[in-house]
């Protein structure tokens, strides 16, 4: 679904095309309701598939044993103060742009 620019789809006005790619497109359009631009995006129609095709490729499709184990292995908790779990990104500034590190509340 090409969509051109003045186009609408729901609530949304189309302005103009972002990006297309293997899932869809992406257009910048205007939400008139809240009076901001957002982005609309188009996915592309999906193919059923039938109970033979699943069943024979369920395993490329869903995360294995092994990817669970891994995530899992990576998903330690961390409760010292002023350290932050490997697998979340420390933010890159604190509070009021205070540096991360900065305790905000004494005990």
């Amino acid at each position: 679904m090409t969509l051109a620019p003045g186009a609408t789809l729901g609530p949304y006005d189309i302005l103009a095309p972002i990006s297309a790619g293997g899932m869809g497109e992406v257009y910048r359009g205007r939400d008139p309701r809240l009076q901001r631009d957002v982005a609309v995006k188009i996915l592309k129609a999906g193919q059923p598939i039938d109970e033979a095709t699943w069943q024979a490729r369920q395993d490329e499709w869903l995360p294995s044993d092994a990817d669970r184990a891994y995530v899992l292995s990576l998903m330690k908790p961390v409760t010292e103060p002023g350290k932050i779990a490997g697998w979340i990104a420390p933010p890159p500034k604190g509070i009021n742009s205070l540096p991360f590190e900065t305790e905000y509340v004494q005990l």
